[in-house]
């Protein structure tokens, strides 16, 4: 993949998520995942926040593109040799269901980052006050 991939590792979900493509992904190791409950040194240099990785996935591709939501989780399952993970990838990206995904993810996502944050596994609310 060669890429850059900004998660929140202390979310239960999205670690056990990115845990698996890591298996899955041939040449994971060419591949960048930036656990931003561990660092957060390279977000500011592509105009990220660790809030922003917090609420949702973020992919930086080979060609500089970045890529949010379900089109980052595309990104990262076209890539996998697994036959479930690429259809779903391209199923994904059609139109109408790029559209209807992308809602999907964005109640799931505030639902994940309401979650973390009431049990205290959201870096960003951690980092916020710890500067107040």
């Amino acid at each position: 993949m060669e890429s850059q991939v900004f998660y929140n590792g202390e979310c239960p979900v999205c670690g056990l998520e990115v845990a698996r493509y890591r298996r899955m992904l041939p040449g994971a190791d060419a591949t960048c995942w930036s656990d931003v409950a561990v660092n957060q040194d390279a977000l500011a240099a592509h105009g990220l926040t660790v809030d922003d990785v917090v609420r949702r996935i973020h992919v930086l591709t080979r060609d500089g593109r970045m890529l949010v939501g379900v089109p980052a989780l595309a990104a990262i399952w076209r890539e996998t040799p697994s036959r479930p993970y690429r259809a779903l990838a391209r199923f994904v990206s059609l139109p109408v269901v790029r559209w209807v995904a992308a809602g999907a993810y964005e109640v799931l996502a505030a639902i994940l980052y309401a979650w973390n944050t009431a049990r205290g596994s959201n870096p960003a609310r951690r980092q916020a006050g710890a500067q107040t």
